[in-house]
């Protein structure tokens, strides 16, 4: 299984940062339930959370947004 982050649009019409993870084939299959913050512990320091957060930039930028509606009850 892999994951990503993903952009996701709620029922209400808002768009949230989600970790989204694919099945085998590299399909959206399951969602965290709420949507991620950037955290690193003092080990990983600020470097950890820029890290995150270039991450989730570049796969924001190039994901498409996702229905929240789409994953059923796979969060």
């Amino acid at each position: 299984m892999s994951w990503h982050y993903r952009v996701i649009r709620h029922p209400d019409r808002s768009l949230a940062l989600h970790e989204v993870y694919c099945d085998e084939a590299g399909r959206p299959d399951g969602c965290t339930v709420e949507p991620i913050g950037f955290v690193a512990n003092e080990e990983e320091g600020l470097s950890g959370i820029v890290e995150a957060l270039e991450m989730a930039l570049k796969d924001a930028r190039e994901r498409p947004i996702l229905d929240m509606a789409s994953f059923g009850t796979k969060q």
